[in-house]
Formats: C-alpha cells, sequence, structure tokens
C-alpha cells in the first residue's frame, strides 16, 4: 500500500512538474507575440510616414522643376533681348546674383578639386575571427555605421573648409536630415545602407590631412570600421533635388518707395 502510495506521489510530482514547464513555454510564447506585434506595429507605422514624405517631396519636386523651367526661360528671352554691349546691364548683375545664390544654396551641379571619404561597417569575418556575436544587435552596434557618426564626420569636414558635400550623390544642404532607420540611414528622404560615400569640394590637401589625423576618425578604425579617403583634382557633386523649405518659408514683399 505505501508503495502504491509513493508511486502515485512520484506520478503526481512529476504531471505537476511537466504542466509547470509546458505554463511557464506559454506564458514566454504570448510575451513573444506581443513583442513581435509591437514590432510590426512600429514598422508599418515608419513605411507609412516614410511614404507620405516620399510622395510630398515628389510633389514639391514637381514644383520646383517648373519654376526652374520658368526661370531659365525667362533668362534665356533676356539673354536673347540683350544688346551685343559688352558693358554690364542690370540684368547682367540680376543674373549674376542669382547664378550666386543658387550656387551658395546647392541648387546647381558644381565640380573642382577634393576628396571622396569611403565609409563602411566592420567586416563580418573579422568580427566572428574576433569572438564578436555579429547576431547581437547590442554587441554588433560599435562596428556599424550610424547617423550620429555621419552627422559628426559632416561637422569635421565642414570644419575642415568643404565648399560642396554630398553623401551616395545626395547633396548636403542647410535644411538635410539625416536618420537612422535600423541598418539603414535616411538622407533626404531616401533610404541608403552602408557603404556610404561622401564627396567633399574644396582644399584636397587640407581636408585629407584634417580627416586622417581627425581623433573621431582614429576612434571609428580602432572599431574596425572601413574607412578610405582619396585625393581628386576634378569631382562632380549633384545639385539638391528635394527642396523641403516652400512648406514652411515664403517671402516677405517689401513696400516699394513712390
Amino acid at each position: 500500500m505505501n508503495k502504491q502510495k509513493k508511486e502515485f506521489n512520484l506520478i503526481l510530482l512529476f504531471v505537476c512538474i511537466l504542466f509547470g514547464i509546458i505554463f511557464s513555454m506559454q506564458i514566454k510564447s504570448v510575451i513573444a507575440e506581443r513583442e513581435l506585434q509591437k514590432g510590426k506595429s512600429k514598422i508599418d507605422e515608419f513605411k507609412e510616414t516614410y511614404n507620405s514624405i516620399k510622395n510630398q517631396n515628389i510633389a514639391i519636386q514637381d514644383d520646383i522643376d517648373n519654376i526652374q523651367k520658368k526661370i531659365d526661360d525667362y533668362l534665356k528671352d533676356e539673354i536673347e533681348n540683350q544688346s551685343e554691349n559688352k558693358w554690364d546691364s542690370p540684368f547682367d548683375v540680376m543674373n549674376s546674383k542669382i547664378k550666386k545664390n543658387q550656387l551658395l544654396a546647392g541648387l546647381t551641379d558644381v565640380k573642382g578639386p577634393g576628396i571622396i571619404m569611403k565609409i563602411n561597417d566592420a567586416d563580418v569575418n573579422e568580427l566572428r575571427a574576433m569572438g564578436v556575436n555579429i547576431d547581437d544587435i547590442q554587441e554588433l552596434s560599435p562596428y556599424t555605421i550610424h547617423d550620429s557618426d555621419i552627422k559628426r564626420i559632416l561637422n569635421e569636414i565642414k570644419e575642415a573648409g568643404a565648399q560642396a558635400i554630398s553623401i551616395n550623390d545626395e547633396r548636403i544642404i542647410t535644411p538635410t536630415r539625416i536618420l537612422c532607420s535600423g541598418p539603414t540611414i535616411l538622407i533626404n528622404s531616401h533610404l541608403y545602407a552602408a557603404p556610404y560615400e561622401i564627396k567633399v569640394i574644396g582644399d584636397k590637401d587640407v581636408l585629407s590631412d584634417t580627416l586622417a589625423n581627425n581623433p573621431y576618425i582614429q576612434l571609428l578604425l580602432q572599431n574596425k570600421l572601413r574607412i578610405e579617403i582619396t585625393k581628386y583634382d576634378n569631382l562632380f557633386i549633384n545639385k539638391y533635388n528635394t527642396l523641403n523649405l516652400e512648406n514652411y518659408i515664403s517671402l516677405i514683399k517689401e513696400d516699394v518707395p513712390q
């Protein structure tokens, strides 16, 4: 009798443990499912925001192209109507100022001497050899390019006297926003993944020496990020194509004295 009671107690204990394990696994499964649904919701929200911004920029770009065409047509007509005299007419002065302002604002294609800086994440095979778990986002983070790194590098480039900058052929001007989006970076409403190619027009020797000896660049190199700086006698940088300012600012019309 005692033996049967002991066997019954053992079976009951085993059943309780089994139910405990199943219950624990069920709770973990529910928690994981909830976290997954939260992640999917955030991704869907970001996609919706990104598509909305993209559509807005397409419409704005169409407006810019139309305005630019009107300016070009106006300038063409005025040039055709100009006499052959070589003195600077008021129109010539105005045209010169327009072109200068467009150049400074980044609204024209430009060329000149400078550098190309290529930046890439650390090599995966090298990280494996170092014992880094590349499937762990936290552990992989120091060896990955982030938007904060790009912003810091841009500040160093500007301090070195850059006159024109582009990243992956996206012209960088004052309203340019650079945001992190998972493994990619949002630049002028366009997503880009590493590697990143930064073109800079300016004094190529000063730019190259300044960046090569920059402490922050050295820190990135210590973290195994791959960085190359090459000097060029002539670089081409595209104009800025997605101007967003029209949504927020307008010209103030001043009263003309009678």
